[in-house]
This record gives C-alpha cells, structure tokens and sequence, in this order.
C-alpha cells in the first residue's frame, strides 16, 4: 500500500563519512591520500579565470543570459538561403553559410520555418540568434570519418549537431529558442553517440524550447565541457540559460544535460524519460588531469524524470568545485530521484598530484519528491542499496548493454565525502528503505 513520508535534512561531511565506511570497502576506485607537498594548492587555475565560490542568483527572467538590446539584421533561412527542407536532404551548408553572414554584418537572427531539416556540425557564430518555429523536426546526418582496420577506409563518429565554441574559438552572445512553442530534435540509434549541443568556450547564452526524441545514444543531448586545448583562449560555457527542455527515450547515464565545466548557469524546466536528466559530474579525463573546468555557481529549479536512473546526479570526482544549488526535483519510477557521489581519484586520471574534489560550502538540494516505480534504469553497483525483497523483480535483459529495468531504490542516494545540504525530502510507495540512503544492505553484495 502506498503511504508518505516527509523529512528535512542536512547531511554534511562527518555523517557522510561515519556512514560510508561498507560502501568504500566495495569500491574499486577510492580516494587515494596525497602527501601535502603533492597536493594541488591553486583548485582553479588562473588560465581558468575567477570563480565565485558563493551563490548568486540570476538577475532576470531569463537566468545569466543577457538577450540583445538590438535586434541586428533578419535572416528567413528558407527564403534568403532556399533550404531544402525535405526531411532527408543535408542542409547544413546553407545554415552555416547563414550564419557566418549574420555574423560578419554584426549580428542578428535567423528564422528557421516549420519544415523537416537534416542538420550536423553548425559551428554557432558570435552574435547569431537562431528562431525555430515549432513544431520544426531535426535529424542529424551521420558522420564519417577515416581510420578503419587498414587506416584508408570510413567509420561512423560521433556526432555534434550545433557547437557552441567547443571546436570554433570562442563565441559570445547566442541563442537557439523554440518560437511559438518547442522544435523537435530526432535522434536515431547510433553507436558513436550524438550532442545535440555541444558547448564549450561560449560566453552569454541561451537554449530554450526544445524536445529530443532519443533512441538510447550516447552523449546527454546537452554537453558542457572546457574548448579543444587548441584553443589558443581556452575556456568553458559561463554565463547561460537552459529552459523549457524535454527528453524521452534517454539512455542510462545520459540525458539532458552533462556538465563538466560551467560557471553562473541556471537550468530551469527539465523533464525527461530515461537516463538522469541533469548531471553534474565532472569526471572527464581531462578536466581531472588539467584541472581545468568544474562548476560554480550552478542553479537547477524544476528538474523531474520519468522511468529513468535520477532526476539529478552530483558527483565532483577529483575536481574542487564551487556552489550548486538545485530547487524542486521529482522522480516517477527512477532508481532515485537524487544521487550524490563522492569525490574520489579515478584509476583512468594521470596526474599524480590530484586529491578527491569536493563542492563548496553551501551546495544543498532542496524539495524532492519520489515516487516509488518498477520500469527505473539501474546499473549492478547500485542493486546494494535495494531491500533484499525487490531484488526478484530486477530484468536480467539490458536494453543498453550496462543497465537492468528494476524497481526504484530510494528517493535519495547520499554517499558524499564534502559537505552537501539536503532539504524537504518526501515520496510516496517506498517500502523498506529510508528516504535518504546513506549505506548499503549488509545483506546484499
């Protein structure tokens, strides 16, 4: 029988730790202790610039982003450009040709018309406003590229829809918004994985209106990391908006939004079917041994997942982040509604100096709600956490190759080794299980 409970908690550090003594001791990664002398002293390298350590919240209706006071000159990609439009033919060479003139002239928008268009690879200019009218579907082209068996022949790789500066230098001042309502993104099964967004050295941005249709690829459908080290002004997104974004058919792991670097972004409005929609994981391999990225000052309000791993996923690696503060998460049938890792040094990292990250003081996630399910997304190193009665009803298929189908585990999953506030926790069908996990089942390998 379903019933509910309410709690309101903090869970800081030397509880956290008191409590992960079992869950350390199966782990195959652990936070290695460094020699003081070894111990990275600078946490944000100046190549990265400033970062706040406290949280500020965005001044305007639309989070960080600064929209244009002029509107530039206006471009009809289907009039001024002849786009195709036909749903299977690529137009991407007109869409950059578009913009890169918008650019050049100073900046303005352009209009793209409800049609079905074939996109890939549109490097987003500074100053350059895309309009998409709803109810408009995108697909990508598939790439190709050499380094097959014998070095000559094609392979399939993976795919960036619209980067904002990751591969480009760096841009400013840019926006691509659903207008009358949201545009549509289909992604078809791909191996190599697909971003519908790639950011990196973007400054003032805004992406809102949106909903993918994914069919369980590789890569969140937003994905927020430093620029190319080529880039001879590095840097990573700041400054920016995400709203109003939906995802069905999300595989494990993946989702809306992955963020390795970002600094003063707000998400706002993000449902998802499948995989965690907002994950706040900075674990690359590079960001790690450069210890250049990480997040500060990070807002989410009103992030939900259905059917999925987590509506929100926290995890610092070995990166020492600033304030993420996230308001009003809900999970329908999720393994968790939350799920907070700890910071730890990964085998794969190179760099011997590093130590396990943390989040500053004042990170806290507030107002969840969980609602127990039996379609949630879960990998085998969680099945620790589940009452020994639910372990029956977990699939011994895998859609993905990594994942089960099983029921919901717990609202919150904490296993945080760095101070994290965690407030106003509710849900409603659990039985056997705490609202906040801290500790495995002794029960259960």
């Amino acid at each position: 029988m379903s019933h509910s409970r309410h709690y309101t908690r903090v869970i800081l550090s030397s509880l956290a730790l008191s409590l992960l003594v079992s869950c350390q001791a199966a782990s195959k990664e652990q936070a290695k202790p460094i020699p003081q002398e070894k111990v990275v002293s600078d946490k944000w390298p100046a190549q990265a610039g400033p970062h706040s350590m406290t949280l500020t919240m965005p001044p305007g209706k639309t989070g960080f982003y600064s929209a244009p006071q002029n509107a530039g000159k206006s471009f009809d990609f289907m009039k001024d450009f002849g786009a195709i439009a036909d749903g299977a033919s690529d137009d991407s060479a007109r869409l950059q040709k578009a913009l890169n003139k918008l650019s050049k002239a100073g900046g303005g928008s352009i209009f793209i018309p409800k049609a079905e268009y074939v996109f890939s690879g549109i490097k987003i200019k500074s100053n350059t406003h895309i309009e998409i009218e709803a109810g408009t579907i995108i697909r990508p082209v598939k790439s190709f590229s050499k380094g097959g068996k014998n070095k000559k022949e094609a392979k399939l790789s993976s795919i960036t829809i619209f980067d904002f500066g990751k591969r480009s230098g760096k841009i400013e001042n840019v926006s691509i918004v659903g207008k009358g309502g949201v545009f549509v993104v289909e992604l078809h099964a791909y191996a190599p994985g697909i971003a519908v967004f790639s950011l990196g050295n973007v400054d003032n941005f805004q992406i809102s209106n949106v909903h993918v249709k994914d069919a369980l690829t590789k890569f969140s459908a937003i994905t927020m990391g430093p620029s190319a080290k080529k880039d001879s002004a590095r840097g990573f997104p700041i400054n920016g908006y995400v709203s109003d974004f939906t995802q069905t058919g999300a595989a494990y792991g993946y989702g809306i939004v992955q963020t390795q670097a970002a600094q003063n972004v707000f998400f706002e409005n993000l449902h998802g079917v499948g995989g965690a929609v907002l994950r706040m994981e900075t674990g690359a391999k590079g960001v790690n041994d450069d210890q250049f990225g990480g997040l500060a000052n990070v807002i989410g309000r009103n992030i939900s997942c259905k059917d999925g791993n987590a509506a929100f996923m926290i995890s610092p690696h070995a990166m020492h982040n600033g304030v993420v503060a996230v308001e009003g998460v809900k999970s329908e049938g999720c393994g968790f509604a939350v799920r907070i890792g700890n910071g730890y040094v990964a085998k794969k990292y190179s760099n011997p100096n590093l130590e396990a990250g943390t989040f500053a003081q004042g990170t806290r996630v507030s107002n969840i709600h969980a609602k127990f399910g039996e379609n949630a997304q879960l990998k085998r190193k969680h099945f620790k956490y589940m009452p020994e009665s639910l372990l029956s009803k977990i699939s011994n298929e895998s859609e993905d190759g990594s994942s089960h189908r099983g029921p919901s585990i717990a609202p919150v999953l904490n296993i945080a080794n760095f101070p994290i506030g965690v407030l106003n926790v509710t849900s409603e069908g659990f039985s056997g299980t705490p609202d906040i996990a801290l500790t495995p089942s002794p029960r259960i390998k």
